[in-house]
């Protein structure tokens, strides 16, 4: 008997990244844009009809990535130059938006339905909670009524139970799709003013927020219920390389560990205990964050890697249980007396180093399985 989720496993899956702003485009390197599927650019602070199209069209160009425009409500029909073929709509937008878009383009145009207050609401109250699922579920009946049969909706709530059950019912009594939302923790919503300054704190993806967020995402992502996930960075974060760069690869091992995309690269350490002789705790930080720069660097040839089965690596303190799994990955480390470490590559000993060596040789010999593994 099989005990995970087929459909999770095969089904096609986008990570997608919120621009908060359109000119923080540029402030993205490529080797992160290359991470994620598509770009959702906020146009709620567009002066005119024409600065949006050029926006898009520029982002579009340069990344080389689908880009979702997502329209506020004081946006109005000026901004319907610059759907294509996808568009994210704030709840509260008024019918005479699609009124306005040509009856042959509504059966293909794909339409992302943002309810970004949703967050905000008290987990506590079951009325309002049902009173903004109607104001949803309404929305969906009157689009589908309207002829716009593409329909996704993406909302968030940092309590578990209550995410899961509104995606549920989303998904079983609307019959939609939902792209779910990883979000800083206390940050505000997609809308004008509440992305960083606008805040009454600046959200974080810490550690803390990361395992929050997995919680309430997993089972929905688990479930086959949702196609996408959208990573909702602050401005301030979108421009932090280093934090960015975290975030998305958080992302990615959320998806990697329920079997949604394939794992790029896997880490095993040791607890450390009285038999290590090593200071394991700092090689394997560094191991870990050079392990993560070389695969990023990899950009669209990850996928050969992908294809290759991933990289384990393994990084133990002793010469009791380390050697198994040194062995059982495709590079690691195994402590031994002295304060020395035996390498392993592809379960067979390469040499014994010293422990200022370490990290120098796990490194160089990370680079070497990888290019081997894609050249395969």
């Amino acid at each position: 008997m099989l005990f995970w989720n087929k459909k999770a496993m095969t089904r096609k899956f986008s990570i997608q990244l919120l621009i908060p702003d359109p000119g923080d485009f540029r402030e993205i390197p490529p080797s992160l844009l290359n991470e994620v599927g598509s770009l959702w650019v906020d146009l709620s602070k567009a002066e005119s009809s024409a600065d949006c199209k050029n926006i898009i069209e520029r982002i579009r160009l340069h990344s080389g990535k689908e880009v979702v425009p997502v329209i506020g409500s004081s946006s109005g029909n000026r901004l319907l130059s610059c759907i294509r073929d996808r568009v994210a709509v704030r709840l509260e937008d008024k019918k005479s938006f699609f009124s306005a878009i040509p009856q042959e383009k509504r059966e293909n145009l794909s339409i992302f339905i943002v309810d970004d207050d949703f967050r905000g609401i008290d987990g506590r109250d079951d009325t309002v909670i049902s009173q903004r699922l109607d104001l949803i579920a309404g929305s969906v009946r009157d689009l589908r009524g309207r002829g716009f049969l593409d329909l996704t909706v993406n909302l968030y709530h940092p309590d578990p139970v209550i995410h899961y059950k509104t995606n549920l019912f989303l998904h079983q009594e609307l019959g939609v799709r939902t792209v779910v939302s990883l979000v800083p923790d206390r940050a505000g919503s997609l809308g004008e003013g509440s992305l960083g300054e606008g805040s009454l704190r600046e959200g974080s993806f810490d550690e803390g927020s990361l395992v929050e967020s997995s919680l309430s995402l997993s089972p929905t992502l688990y479930e086959g219920m949702s196609e996408g996930l959208l990573i909702c960075p602050t401005q301030r974060q979108i421009v932090d390389h280093d934090a960015l760069e975290a975030v998305i690869l958080s992302c990615k091992r959320i998806l990697a560990a329920l079997k949604i995309i394939p794992r790029t690269h896997t880490m095993i350490s040791c607890p450390v205990c009285g038999r290590c002789l090593l200071d394991l705790s700092s090689m394997a930080r560094v191991i870990k964050d050079e392990l993560d720069r070389l695969v990023m660097e990899l950009g669209p040839h990850k996928k050969l890697l992908e294809d290759a089965g991933g990289i384990t690596v393994a990084v133990m303190g002793c010469n009791v249980n380390g050697p198994g799994e040194a062995r059982d990955a495709d590079i690691g480390v195994a402590g031994g007396k002295n304060s020395t470490g035996t390498i392993f590559r592809f379960g067979k000993p390469t040499g014994t180093v010293e422990e200022w060596e370490i990290v120098e040789e796990m490194v160089k010999g990370i680079r070497e399985v990888i290019d081997e593994k894609i050249r395969r």
